[in-house]
């Protein structure tokens, strides 16, 4: 089969732009192993995100949790991720289920459904509450600001 020159060329742009993201995502992950999970009392969580490889590495993961937490303060040149964030998840009774520090602006969780306030800390500001309900097949996504 003959191609065309410009065909030819195409069709290696774009071959190439098939592969190399796999390729990229593979050398990545091997240079950078995210965090591994945590589990602390009947909670598995994840957290990191810091860098924008890895931050792009991780929200792939987020669908895998039915809880995503997002740390972010208004910085001068805009919106900035925070990191070192003081997190607690407590369940409907009041009891702690989840305490941990975010080394990164990013944390995943996976809870059993239910009713949960989320207060995290940050030296960015006054501490945040938010109440989450997490249903089955059903993914939340909480930003805290400052």
């Amino acid at each position: 089969m003959h191609f065309p020159r410009s065909g030819l060329h195409a069709a290696i742009v774009a071959a190439v732009a098939l592969v190399a993201p796999g390729v990229y995502g593979q050398e990545f992950a091997a240079a950078n192993p995210l965090p591994s999970e945590r589990t602390q009392g009947g909670v598995t969580y994840i957290s990191g995100g810091i860098g924008h490889d890895e931050a792009i590495a991780f929200r792939q993961l987020e669908p895998n949790y039915p809880l995503g937490l997002e740390f972010i303060s208004n910085g001068t040149s805009g919106a900035e991720f925070l990191a070192d964030v003081n997190v607690t998840i407590t369940d409907r009774q009041g009891n702690v289920i989840l305490q941990t520090v975010s080394p990164g602006p990013l944390l995943f969780a996976r809870l059993p459904e239910g009713s949960y306030k989320v207060t995290v800390a940050a030296e960015a500001g006054a501490p945040k509450e938010r109440n989450v309900v997490i249903a089955a097949r059903k993914h939340e996504h909480v930003v805290f600001q400052w």
